[in-house]
């Protein structure tokens, strides 16, 4: 009796125990897999951080990039100069001949090659080998300016024999200077150019293009000075021990001097040989955009006309977007899982921003949503590592129907020192939640596809537990029997 007692007892404990395993299992599975189901089919997980949109009244389709005002220059191209963006192109890449612009990469080169306080000596070389009747400031052989006074006798009178006494100085020679002039305009991203002197007098091999012009002007209206030295309508020498004349140079540059209109006007400077015509390298800039504007083998007054239409063309038609106070447009899709000033991980590598210059141009009434970017990595090899320690890792090139409105630099900051209290401030922490639960919806799969051996083992479970049900209900009755 005892015996057939303790085994009805176990059998039903088995029963019941084998019943709640497998309800608590298929619980399980269904809950994981519905959970993650949800997210991932929530909007906000199709999209989880939507991108600024420009402000504007109207939608712009793929054909209503703004037209363009009719120009007389035979090249000319309109650009952006934080990012680069062309905004307007007429012949940019053609060979052209670029007379005293060339001048603009002749002060670069010095401003980043020596001191303003430095002297400047005037060799015979230097004066004469130029032609008397061509721009100049007059100087003497065995005479000696400053190298601030010759940047501006270069830039605003376009003196020929200064730009050759700084050459000499800069390189010890002008062959050698040359050299200089070709290496940092392959350095600076220039294609069309190869340069024979540096002031820009013919020579059938001395030639540049529209964009190689503006490129090396993004470098040079970056310099503060020369910015100065560019945009000053007169300028006056006054005589020193080295240099005895006083007097005035007067600037030719009707957008500097104001004859022709340009609001925000930061400088230019301009350019004439009967080959090249009139060359104009100029740059504006309103409402935080800066736009470079070049025009080449056009006339006269009309590039000053022509440089001025495209500068309203380029400031009316188009807004800007600074990525840099808006990261969060772009760092997302950048960082595959998470991103922030004070890394969660405290074995992360470094924190994620964006460069300076990263923008993106846009026509007005453009959306940011229609903007597609395309990454070019950076290789070991090719990362740049700045005074702050930041390591350009990857770039971004941003593109509207095809035409590259903008471009970004992705940096990796290496991380702070946690010991020190940091200062107070808004950190923002970045989370792919499309990514996030797809990862949730793969591990809910991953675990329905575990857990089915276990529910297996429990079905074959149940057909036995019939077996034993038919069993007990034998058993039971047997009992009965046995104690009537």
């Amino acid at each position: 009796m005892m015996k057939e007692r303790f085994i009805l007892s176990a059998l039903f404990r088995n029963n019941t125990e084998m019943k709640s395993n497998r309800t608590f299992l298929k619980s399980i599975g269904k809950i994981l897999l519905l959970f993650s189901l949800c997210f991932l089919l929530s909007p906000q997980c199709v999209r989880a951080e939507s991108p600024t949109k420009v402000q504007a009244t109207d939608s712009l389709s793929d054909t209503d990039w703004p037209l363009a005002p009719d120009i007389n220059a035979e090249c000319a191209v309109l650009m952006e100069a934080g990012s680069g963006t062309i905004l307007y192109d007429k012949n940019m890449h053609q060979q052209m001949y670029p007379a005293s612009t060339t001048k603009i990469l002749t002060c670069l080169l010095a401003v980043e090659n020596s001191a303003l306080n430095e002297t400047v000596s005037f060799s015979y070389q230097a004066v004469h080998s130029v032609p008397a009747d061509g721009s100049s400031i007059g100087m003497d052989a065995g005479e000696s300016l400053p190298m601030e006074q010759c940047i501006y006798g270069i830039l605003v009178g376009s003196a020929n024999e200064a730009a050759n006494a700084v050459a000499e100085h800069v390189a010890g020679s002008i062959p050698a200077f040359v050299q200089k002039m070709n290496e940092k305009a392959k350095e600076l991203g220039c294609r069309d150019s190869h340069f024979m002197n540096p002031n820009g007098l013919h020579n059938p091999d001395h030639y540049t293009s529209c964009y190689d012009l503006a490129t090396i002007g993004r470098a040079f209206f970056s310099n503060d000075f020369l910015c100065r030295a560019a945009n000053i309508p007169r300028y006056h020498f006054t005589p020193s021990a080295h240099q005895p004349d006083d007097f005035y140079l007067n600037n030719k540059n009707q957008l500097v001097t104001g004859q022709v209109k340009c609001e925000g006007i930061v400088g230019g400077k301009t350019g004439y040989t009967s080959q090249a015509g009139e060359t104009l390298v100029s740059c504006a800039e309103r409402n935080g955009m800066k736009l470079i504007c070049v025009v080449m083998k056009d006339g006269s007054p009309d590039q000053f006309l022509d440089s001025a239409k495209l500068f309203e063309y380029g400031f009316r038609n188009f807004t800007k977007t600074d990525l840099k106070e808006n990261p969060s447009s772009i760092l997302p899709d950048s960082a595959p899982f998470l991103s922030s000033d004070y890394s969660v991980f405290p074995r992360s590598s470094g924190t994620l921003s964006v460069s300076d210059n990263s923008c993106v141009i846009l026509p007005n009434g453009a959306s940011f949503s229609d903007v597609s970017a395309k990454t070019d990595p950076t290789g070991k090899d090719k990362e740049t590592t700045g005074k702050t320690g930041e390591k350009k890792i990857a770039s971004l090139r941003f593109f509207w129907h095809e035409r590259q409105v903008g471009s970004a630099e992705i940096l990796l900051s290496p991380l702070r020192n946690n010991s020190s209290t940091p200062a107070k401030r808004n950190h923002r922490i970045y989370v792919n939640l499309y990514l996030l639960f797809l990862g949730l919806f793969l591990l809910s799969v991953l675990i329905s596809f575990a857990l089915r051996p276990l529910i297996a083992n429990q079905e074959s479970d149940t057909l036995q537990n019939k077996k034993n049900r038919r069993h007990f209900k034998r058993l039971k009755k047997e009992t009965r029997k046995l104690h009537f």
